[in-house]
């Protein structure tokens, strides 16, 4: 019999307002960078270093060919975060940054305390 937690070990930042926003202002990061190859919905990648919650303030659009590991070989899944960048020549925190700052630009603000997702 599997065991579960109680809890979960770590919460999550929830701000579906950005993620919205982000949804409505943005389409695939490759193809605004220059790139082709984009198929599929556009999704929200989750930007996370190595033991950081997943956070909805830190994300990218991506379509399903350039995000998912079975969108194809330029995945970000498939090819890992150093190889993606390279790949493309785009910045990952940079991007990140820039968005957040356009949401702040246009009015909005984040919320100072978000609920954890269970």
């Amino acid at each position: 019999m599997i065991r579960r937690r109680s809890k979960p070990r770590r919460g999550r930042v929830v701000d579906q307002e950005f993620m919205a926003w982000m949804h409505a202002h943005f389409g695939c990061l490759v193809a605004e960078h220059g790139f082709g190859g984009c198929s599929g919905p556009a999704t929200f990648h989750h930007v996370r270093n190595c033991g950081s919650v997943k956070d909805d303030r830190a994300g990218l659009i991506l379509c399903f060919a350039h995000h998912q590991h079975d969108g194809g070989p330029e995945s970000l899944e498939r090819m890992g975060r150093t190889r993606w960048q390279a790949h493309f020549d785009i910045d990952i925190p940079t991007e990140v940054e820039r968005n957040q700052q356009a949401y702040l630009d246009s009015g909005h603000q984040f919320k100072q305390s978000l609920a954890k997702a269970a």
